[in-house]
């Protein structure tokens, strides 16, 4: 079965999407088209790679995931809350804005780090725990976890047990329904969207540039009209792009099988030929065919008295046919 390629460029501009599900956050869009795939009988199969791609690091390392700080304070257990302003921050901003925030809210701690080891030292008059989850995670303490200082001469003290951590999104998980194929995430265990990822290579506020085509893979739809798209992080949380736009280009490439002839397509000069090759025939057929009858016997006498009256040819084509009646 011979087969050819139909190849198809797909450029898309969250800028244009006609569906932002979550508005500025532009990381879950769609896009409505018309017939960029349909389920045609002489498609074998269709694939999609992406070609390249824009993305502005415009998203922050402390966003709405992580800005929050869970905590008690004092003997009272009931816990309580700190949300710093969302931003990229360094390890003094970070310890400014923390502290700041805490003393607003009526709570006094000091907050060192250790140079050396980049662990976080918090301290306070009275008794207090911190939560590892949201911020807590950030500031070093264990997921979904939380700590409570030892008294030290009046003071209690608290070091969590990893480093602050300000790398921010490391990673860009890309997912689309129509353009999937067989993924697998780890976050999720088992087959999914995902299409592709990206590393993030470059500084807050800069651009990832994506410029390596993947290799084609096998699309699992067989009809597209609308092309949907999100970005999620490692943990599969919504980026927000605080609505900086970003641009994606796929290929789509449909495999059709190559039309079967029934029979060959005649040119004029096919037509011309076998006409000629009919006259021929009819030719040789009148050539050998007798003139008339003799009673006498003399039929080659006639024969060749007439034609030499007459003065045909039948090696003639044009007098031949004259002469038979067949062209005046």
């Amino acid at each position: 079965m011979e087969t050819y390629t139909e190849t198809r460029i797909i450029s898309l501009n969250s800028l244009y999407a006609n569906n932002k599900k979550n508005t500025y956050f532009l990381s879950d869009v769609e896009f409505y088209f018309k017939n960029v795939l349909k389920d045609e009988t002489n498609i074998v199969r269709s694939t999609i790679q992406l070609i390249n791609a824009q993305i502005p690091v415009s998203y922050y390392c402390i966003n709405y995931t992580n800005d929050t700080l869970q905590f008690t304070y004092s003997d009272d257990t009931t816990p309580k809350y700190v949300t710093i302003t969302r931003g990229n921050y360094n390890s003094s901003s970070l310890i400014t804005e923390l502290k700041s925030k805490l003393l607003t809210a009526g709570y006094t701690f000091e907050i060192t780090i250790s140079r050396i080891t980049g662990i976080l030292t918090f301290s306070s008059f009275t008794t207090f725990s911190i939560y590892g989850n949201n911020l807590g995670v950030v500031l070093g303490l264990d997921r979904n976890e939380s700590l409570e200082p030892p008294m030290s001469i009046g003071t209690f003290y608290l070091t969590p047990p990893f480093p602050l951590n300000l790398l921010g999104i490391k990673k860009l998980k890309l997912f689309s329904n129509a353009l999937a194929t067989h993924s697998f995430d780890s976050f999720g265990s088992g087959n999914n969207s995902l299409i592709n990822t990206f590393s993030v290579n470059s500084a807050p506020f800069g651009l990832i540039i994506y410029e390596t085509p993947t290799e084609p893979v096998i699309l699992k739809s067989k009809t597209i009209n609308t092309i949907d798209i999100q970005i999620y992080d490692e943990d599969n949380n919504f980026i927000n792009f605080n609505n900086i736009n970003y641009t994606l280009t796929f290929q789509l490439n449909i495999i059709r099988t190559q039309p079967v002839l029934t029979s060959p397509i005649k040119t004029i000069t096919d037509v011309l030929e076998q006409e000629l090759q009919k006259i021929d025939t009819d030719i040789q057929a009148l050539a050998n065919e007798p003139l008339g009858n003799s009673t006498d016997g003399n039929t080659d006498n006639q024969d060749n008295t007439e034609a030499d009256n007459n003065d045909i040819d039948p090696s003639n084509t044009l007098d031949f046919l004259q002469y038979s009646g067949q062209i005046s």
